[in-house]
């Protein structure tokens, strides 16, 4: 009687805590993996030399490729580390979609869907071909995640990582009801 009850109400708490914990991490885990990927790929192109990405641009008509392979390469690696560390989440997103959905209809669009295409198999492995623009869909779709879950969030992050508190808050912020530092 008393005693499944009270073992019931327990688990009741463990599931309502768990979910509370989970919704405040699992947004973060997603910051992380989108911010490192961003900085990888940033990083890429700069270490090839963001004129070989420049070419790229060039192919797809993009207007002053030159200029703008670097400025996709910093945007990247910036924005990959506002990203990761929760600064400007909301205000970073806006270029890296756009960069995302550049990178789709310009390059992988005529691919498919699949971010793995298997196009032969050869002793050595599967051989695979140029990737679809599944993985495009997915860092917009994080982007915008994290865009949205940020300001329920920012409670969070703050008593986690109190020093970013003046980075990651825009001056009127702090005034909002649901911010208690």
């Amino acid at each position: 009687g008393n005693q499944s009850r009270c073992i019931q109400l327990e688990v009741e708490m463990i599931t309502v805590r768990n979910r509370e914990l989970w919704s405040q991490w699992a947004p973060f885990a997603l910051r992380l993996v989108i911010g490192y990927g961003f900085i990888v790929h940033g990083w890429a192109k700069l270490s090839r030399g963001p004129d070989k990405f420049a070419g790229v641009l060039e192919w797809m008509d993009v207007p002053l490729p030159e200029i703008v392979a670097w400025v996709v390469t910093l945007v990247e690696i910036f924005g990959g580390l506002a990203i990761l560390v929760g600064s400007w989440v909301t205000l970073v997103s806006i270029p890296l979609i756009a960069i995302h959905l550049v990178a789709m209809f310009g390059v992988h669009w005529k691919y498919g869907f699949s971010s793995v295409n298997t196009v032969g198999l050869t002793a050595a492995g599967p051989q695979f071909g140029p990737p679809g623009f599944e993985v495009n869909l997915l860092y917009i779709a994080g982007l915008l995640v994290n865009s949205c879950t940020l300001v329920v969030l920012l409670h969070f992050n703050m008593r986690l990582l109190p020093w970013t508190y003046p980075i990651i808050l825009p001056s009127s912020l702090p005034h909002l009801p649901f911010i208690n530092p």
